[in-house]
Order: structure tokens, then C-alpha cells, then sequence
């Protein structure tokens, strides 16, 4: 059974995950406004410790990391310290972790927590405060937000007021969690109270200002209302903070927050002079979508006919078809793994031009596609869904060859269309044939050895054996173990890497590393086999095919960053 207990609106301090992200955003803004920033201005013009690295000829401006069209790639590894003693300074976090973009910048949304964070440090660089205080200075005390804070290690008097964020667990039910910190506030970091919220939005609605006191000017407070990107000019946008939608035919604007087991969103309309902020203390979608459904439904009804497409959708159809991945999986590090189990999507067309779009793995995680969802072509390369206003597009190559989805709703994710071989079907069928390969080989041997079966070997074909066993185990030990320490493994709830790479992922790593250099080895002894003849024609093949196994693999690690220590 759940834990109930009173929640006081002005009293309650509620962690509030990426909805925290708005206040880093307005910090900037703010600085703009006073010509201390300039939203066109390369970003490393505002940093004195460390400079971003950007392979594009494209500068990144800072308005891109207020749109999250930064390009950086999403790193969920070290987000959180399990003692506050762990945690490291913000810029000392992006000096270490930040890797260059792997889109360029201002072409994609690219949603991610490192782009808000480098805005959060752009605010510590210019205004000469640490982040925790230029919040309190420059947004909370003006709006009078008395219980808002950025702080990670809370008093213990401010600590009794925290909402305890709770787990669920099937045998065990609803379980405390244990206190997490983040290394990076500006994207999660905020603790906050229902009224304290109440003063934001009513400054976001009312020009800037609310009745304690204003946070932004008229035009820049606007800016946040306003559409500011759109990877299509049919599809709902981002503003500096929010992402648009269509709700009941109106124009919705929202900033939601998922993470370190929390559930939050900060719901505008903008038209109506609206909105509302919610938080809950344990994850979960279902209630927050049951509540802003039914708030539509009951204050702004609205008839949804059915779409009506286009009547040569079945001509484009087949061209969108294919497996799409989040562009911003990361490049640089083993989070690339992450790939192969959450965010992918397939798309199949129909005969009649509708396409299914249908998450894979683990489910979508950025664009708002929950299940398999029927969707059609209202208007060329935008779709709408059939079942609710949603919408979606797609970006081409030259007007020809299909590059891109992107999405109208969730974290309005973007995804690149993959390669046929590039797929996770693909990949985790590379990894398992290969896995199956490793587990067969010994187990083959001993039972040769240990029934007889075997004639005698010279000392190079048993030295051939064993390399072979040992790549084998090694190898089968080093992936299995590494899934382990990084993904199954949980910590506070979360996949164990979120909480940094631990000693046995690093063993782990140097297991696989070390294989990869005895691999290397059975390429010269099968052609050795090969070539005197060692074993029968079928034991010669079958360690050939060990051989390329062992070579498919180290490929295989490589291109996914688990070759070496890439964190």
C-alpha cells in the first residue's frame, strides 16, 4: 500500500527533476536582458576554466542551450552522488564530462540534461555566484520563493520538509528511497513548493511579473511564450523553456520532469492565461496524463475528427519506413550502449499510406510514442495520429532520400534513420551469435578431453585450444559482467552507471580489453591450424569460425565504446 501522508502546499518541498531546467533558462534570459549575455554569442566566449569542443562550422550560440538544440549527446552516467561528500563542483563536472556535439548545433532538438547545465554555468561564470545563489538572487528572492532551492545537502530543519521519494517494489510494495544528490542541479536539482511554483507561472502568464515581484521583462518573458524552433513549420515547436502542443485545439506549452524517481510538469496556456505545476514523489506517467486529460476535457472541450489525409499518402509511404534511433545518442562514451535497450522505433507503412510507429526495446523514452500508435499524412511529411492530436514529420536528404522523425510531443525527440544492419535487432543478434560461439567452444573441449574423444595434439595445437578457451571465457565473462555492473545492477533505483562507473565495470572493461589482444592471436594460429593440419577438417573450421567471432566481437565492442575505457 502506498505511504500517505498531509502535503502542504506552501510547506512541502517537492524534488521536481527537469522541470528545474526552467530556472537556469530564466537565469540567462535574465542576464540578456541586462546585456551581460548575448543570446548569439558562442558559448565559449563566457567560459574562463574550459572550452566546448565543436567539430561544426556552426558556432554553439548560447540560445541553442535554451532549446535544447545544442547537439550534445546524452551521457546518463555520474548524474548523481549517493553522499553530498561525492559531489564535485558544476563547472568542474562540465570540464570532465562534456563532450563535443554530435549534432550540429541549432539543426535538431536534441533533448538532454548538458546543455541546461552549461546555461546553469554560464549564469555562474557571468554573474560571479555560485549557481545555488544566483538562483536565490536572481529568481527566488524576487518571486519570494522562501522554500526553493538548488541546494543538494539540505539542513536538517529545510530536510523535514522534503517529500521522501518512494520506489515501488511488487513483493515489497512502496519502499523509501535512499537520499540522492545531483551533480549537475540546473537539470534536476530543484526542491520546491506548490505555492513557491504558483509564483512562476503566474510571472511566465502575466509579462514576468507576479504580485511578490518581476523575473523578466515583457519581451523576454515572451520569448519563453514564444516558438522559437521547429524542425517543420507544421509541427509544435520548442520556446526558450517549454515544449509546444496542441491540446483540444489549443496551444499548450509544457516543461515535465522524470527522473531520480519523481514525476513533475509545469502545464501552460498561454491563450486561456492558464496552467498549473505537479509533482508527485514517485515515478510513474499515468496520473499526471489522467489528470491534464480530464482538466482539457472539462474546461475546454473540443471535438477531435478523425485526420483526413492526403490522397497520394500511399505513393510516399514506403520511403518513411525503416528503424529510427534518438539522435542524441552518445558518440563519445559506453553510454552509447543504452541504445541497444531504450529509444528506438520502427516504422512500417501500409497499403493504404499510413504508417505504425511502434517503440522497441524498453520503450520510447523522448517523443511521446507510447505503444504502437497508427499514424497519417496530413500534409506533406507531417502525420498525425489517428487516435489523439498528436503530430509527427519527417526530415529528407536533398528532398529525396528520408533522414529524420521528428516528434510533436513528450521531449519532441528527434531520430535518425538507421542503416539496416545498424538496427539493435541486428546488433544484439551480432552480440548473441558471437556469445553463443564463446559458450559452445570450451564447453566442446572439456567434453572432448574429458570422454577421449580427442587424439592426441602437437604443443602448438593445445597452446591453440587454450588461447581459444580462455578468449572465450574471458570474453563471455567481460560483456555479461559489464551488463551487470552498469545496467542491471541498480542503485537508489537506477541502473548502477548513473551513480559513476564502479571498480567492477572498470574490471569488467580490462577483461574485455585484454581478450582483444589474445583475439588477435587466433587469427595467426588458424592459419597455422590451416596450414599443418592440426585436428580433423571440422575442428579446423570450427576454430576458424571461433576466430572470426573473436574478431566480429572486438569490432563489434569497439563501435559500441566498450573497447577501452571510454567514459
Amino acid at each position: 500500500m502506498p505511504v500517505w501522508s498531509v502535503v502542504w502546499p506552501a510547506r512541502s518541498r517537492f524534488r521536481v527533476a527537469s522541470v528545474s531546467k526552467l530556472f537556469p533558462i530564466i537565469g540567462v534570459l535574465q542576464l540578456a536582458e541586462q546585456g551581460r549575455i548575448d543570446l548569439e554569442a558562442d558559448v565559449n566566449d563566457y567560459l574562463a576554466d574550459f572550452h566546448i569542443t565543436n567539430p561544426f562550422a556552426e558556432p554553439l550560440r548560447v540560445r541553442h542551450l535554451l532549446t535544447h538544440t545544442d547537439g550534445f549527446g546524452a551521457r546518463d552516467l555520474a548524474t548523481f552522488a549517493l553522499r553530498p561528500d561525492r559531489l564535485r563542483p558544476l563547472g568542474v563536472v562540465l570540464a570532465h564530462d562534456l563532450d563535443p556535439p554530435v549534432q550540429e548545433p541549432g539543426r535538431l532538438i536534441t533533448y538532454g540534461s548538458y546543455g541546461t547545465a552549461l546555461a546553469g554555468h554560464l549564469v555562474e561564470q557571468v554573474s560571479g555566484l555560485r549557481f545555488e545563489e544566483a538562483m536565490d538572487r536572481l529568481i527566488f528572492g524576487p518571486l519570494g520563493m522562501q522554500r526553493s532551492s538548488f541546494a543538494q545537502d539540505l539542513p536538517p530543519d529545510v530536510a523535514r520538509e522534503a517529500a521522501v521519494v518512494y520506489t515501488y517494489d511488487e513483493s515489497r510494495g512502496y519502499q523509501p528511497m535512499p537520499p540522492i544528490y545531483s551533480n549537475t542541479p540546473p537539470t534536476g536539482g530543484l526542491r520546491t513548493t506548490a505555492s513557491d511554483m504558483a509564483q512562476v507561472l503566474i510571472a511566465l502568464l502575466n509579462g514576468g511579473r507576479a504580485a511578490e515581484g518581476r523575473i523578466l521583462g515583457e519581451r523576454m518573458a515572451q520569448a519563453m511564450i514564444d516558438r522559437q524552433f521547429t524542425p517543420h513549420p507544421g509541427l509544435p515547436g520548442v520556446t526558450y523553456g517549454f515544449m509546444e502542443e496542441v491540446a483540444n485545439g489549443r496551444r499548450a506549452l509544457t516543461r515535465d520532469g522524470s527522473g531520480m524517481g519523481v514525476r513533475a510538469r509545469v502545464y501552460l496556456l498561454p491563450e486561456q492565461h492558464l496552467g498549473y505545476f505537479y509533482a508527485q514523489n514517485s515515478a510513474g506517467d499515468a496520473v499526471v496524463e489522467a489528470l491534464n486529460r480530464a482538466l482539457l476535457d472539462h474546461c475546454y472541450p473540443a471535438a477531435r475528427p478523425a485526420p483526413r489525409p492526403l490522397a497520394d499518402a500511399h505513393v510516399r509511404a514506403r520511403r518513411y519506413a525503416g528503424v529510427y534511433r534518438p539522435t542524441q545518442t552518445n558518440d563519445h562514451t559506453l553510454v552509447k550502449i543504452e541504445a541497444l535497450a531504450v529509444g528506438e522505433l520502427r516504422v512500417t507503412a501500409g497499403p493504404d499510406g499510413s504508417l505504425t510507429i511502434t517503440p522497441l526495446g524498453m520503450g520510447d523514452v523522448w517523443g511521446g510514442f507510447a505503444g504502437s500508435s497508427t499514424w497519417v499524412e496530413v500534409a506533406p511529411q507531417l502525420f498525425q495520429r489517428v487516435d489523439r492530436e498528436q503530430y509527427a514529420a519527417f526530415g529528407q536528404e536533398a528532398g529525396r532520400h528520408v533522414t529524420h522523425l521528428f516528434s510533436g510531443a513528450g521531449y519532441h525527440g528527434t531520430y535518425r534513420k538507421l542503416p539496416w544492419h545498424d538496427g539493435s535487432t541486428v546488433q544484439l543478434s551480432i552480440a548473441a551469435v558471437c556469445l553463443l560461439v564463446f559458450l559452445v567452444t570450451p564447453i566442446a573441449w572439456l567434453s572432448s578431453a574429458a570422454f577421449g574423444t580427442a587424439p592426441p595434439q602437437p604443443g602448438l595445437a593445445r597452446l591453440a585450444r587454450g588461447l581459444g578457451a580462455v578468449v572465450s571465457v574471458l570474453d563471455l565473462v567481460g560483456l555479461l559482467g559489464l551488463a551487470y555492473a552498469l545496467l542491471i545492477r541498480r542503485v537508489a533505483g537506477f541502473p548502477a552507471m548513473a551513480a559513476g562507473i564502479s571498480s567492477l565495470a572498470a574490471a569488467m572493461l580490462g577483461v574485455l580489453l585484454f581478450a582483444a589482444v589474445l583475439g588477435a592471436g587466433l587469427a595467426i594460429l588458424t592459419v597455422l591450424a590451416w596450414k599443418d593440419g592440426f585436428w580433423s577438417f571440422w575442428g579446423r573450421l570450427h576454430y576458424t569460425l571461433l576466430t572470426i567471432a573473436s574478431l566480429t566481437f572486438t569490432g563489434w565492442l569497439a563501435g559500441w565504446n566498450l573497447l577501452g575505457f571510454r567514459y
